[in-house]
């Protein structure tokens, strides 16, 4: 049970660092893009694989 949580974690942290890094890489600066803009960038992750969750997120950490 302990190493499925700790799994996890690590999944969740490795996934939020690899968005973080792309949006960087890409120059994002979401708090000036257009809502249709922001809803692109969803998207594009989630046709990635990555969760809604860890987007939010992530989205939310990089507009703060």
């Amino acid at each position: 049970m302990l190493e499925d949580e700790l799994r996890k974690h690590y999944d969740y942290n490795k996934q939020k660092m690899t968005i973080l890094k792309l949006l960087d890489k890409k120059h994002f600066q979401l708090k000036s893009i257009s809502v249709k803009d922001k809803q692109k960038v969803y998207t594009y992750f989630y046709n990635r694989g990555f969760s809604y969750e860890i987007i939010s997120k992530c989205l939310g950490e990089m507009h703060d």
